[in-house]
């Protein structure tokens, strides 16, 4: 009997946590831009744009997060949308782009922890290993919106 009521808390327990869990789950603000910048790899400036609907959003940033003293050419970003999860998480990549070929990438994953701040983590990955790494990022809301 004591093991069966036991259990019961347990499971309750657990059903309680799951339930405050997704609670938590902060929700984008529409047609939102949030702007900041990454902890290493020089200090690269992120912008994320959301949606209207608040359902997907688009990342960019002005350069891949870099661990090496290589220049960087110019290329041209290639993103895509990606879908907000239910608890306000997303994930993608952004391409680098010379000439149509792909010399760089950043992967990019990230939540929502409120609706005013954005964290997450850019991960860069260039043919020399010596380049590529991984760090955090957190973005705000754009204040001239």
């Amino acid at each position: 009997m004591i093991k069966h009521s036991m259990r019961a808390s347990l499971l309750a327990t657990l059903v309680l946590a799951s339930t405050a869990a997704v609670a938590l789950a902060a929700h984008p603000i529409r047609g939102g831009v949030y702007t900041g910048t990454s902890a290493r790899g020089g200090r690269v400036a992120i912008f994320i744009s959301v949606s209207a609907n608040g359902r997907t959003l688009t990342v960019n940033a002005d350069s891949p997060p870099r661990y090496c003293k290589r220049v960087v050419a110019l290329t041209q970003q290639a993103t895509g949308a990606v879908r907000i999860s239910g608890n306000g998480s997303f994930s993608g990549r952004i391409a680098y782009r010379f000439f149509h070929r792909t010399l760089f990438t950043v992967f990019f994953r990230g939540r929502f922890v409120k609706k005013n701040l954005v964290q997450g983590t850019l991960r860069s990955q260039f043919p020399s290993r010596a380049c590529s790494g991984t760090t955090s990022f957190r973005a705000k809301p754009d204040r001239a919106l």
